[in-house]
């Protein structure tokens, strides 16, 4: 049985050669360019219930790099972006 994510869990990734912390909680994803304070938020619920125009997008776009190995089209805007809300020290989650 998967764990519930009750912690955030935070990894670096390099996104076009530049450092990002990517946040995984129990909200959503959360992405901030390294050094910076301010990121963008990226809700669970707007992941699951994201337009169908957009889901049906990336399912194209995967298939077609795994069937021909072609480059995936532009990517577009999540449906629900904001900014990140610094949480206070010591508040559990």
């Amino acid at each position: 049985m998967p764990a519930l994510l009750d912690t955030p869990i935070k990894r670096e990734v390099r996104i076009e050669g530049q450092p990002y912390t990517l946040t995984l909680d129990g909200d959503g994803v959360t992405v901030v360019r390294k050094g910076a304070r301010k990121g963008f938020t990226v809700t669970w619920a707007s992941l699951v219930e994201g337009d169908p125009q957009r889901q049906l997008d990336l399912m194209r776009s995967l298939e077609a790099v795994q069937s021909q190995g072609a480059a995936a089209p532009e990517p577009r805007a999540p449906a629900e972006v904001r900014p990140v809300k610094k949480r206070p020290a010591g508040r559990q989650v």
